[in-house]
């Protein structure tokens, strides 16, 4: 049987996503049942040099990737007697961003609190903004964006003598979240 550079990987599927690695997955072309091959993988930022991979399976883990980062991967079906590669499949996939951490809930008054957190770690060089809801018992949420060089907001329009709880995430523009840290306060 002639191989074709067209007879690439099908169906790449993004199984997970981490701060720091993907999952991925795809299918071995049906045309190529039983003959010997490979798999290559590529990945990289778009303005970033490329790594590479090659494996026997039809998945693969992708680590110490840096948060909230968008990277560019690609597959190729590589056939061992000959060494000859596909023509890549392509896809896109974003890395879930830091978290922001250790909120504290500060200067509490009646009606209002400070809130305070940690920047996200390893997130040099990435835009996104903080996405802080609070709610208590009997209240729909309410959020609030804020942007990545704060490290503190101050909410309004508090009950008092209420238990309120605080949420904070990190945000990036394509609407990619972070896990949540979480505190909670009565106010006074």
């Amino acid at each position: 049987m002639l191989f074709s550079p067209g007879m690439i990987p099908e169906k790449v599927n993004i199984v997970f996503v981490s701060r720091t690695s993907v999952c991925l997955s795809w299918e071995r072309h049906p045309y190529l049942e039983g003959v010997p091959q490979t798999f290559k993988v590529t990945w990289g930022e778009s303005t970033g040099q490329r790594e590479s991979i090659t494996t026997d399976e039809n998945f693969t883990v992708l680590s110490y990737l840096r948060p909230g980062t968008v990277y560019s991967i690609s597959v190729y079906t590589v056939i061992q007697s000959t060494g000859q590669e596909s023509e890549p499949v392509h896809t896109l996939v974003c890395t879930k961003p830091s978290p922001p951490e250790r909120l504290r809930v500060e200067k509490v008054r009646r009606r209002s609190v400070r809130l305070c957190w940690d920047t996200p770690t390893n997130m040099e060089r990435v835009s996104y903004n903080f996405m802080i809801t609070h709610t208590c018992d009997g209240e729909e949420p309410r959020e609030l964006i804020t942007e990545s060089n704060s490290n503190t907001a101050d909410l309004y329009d508090l009950k008092p003598g209420m238990e309120y709880s605080f949420s904070i995430c990190t945000v990036l523009h394509n609407d990619t979240r972070s896990s949540a840290c979480s505190a909670r306060a009565y106010t006074r």
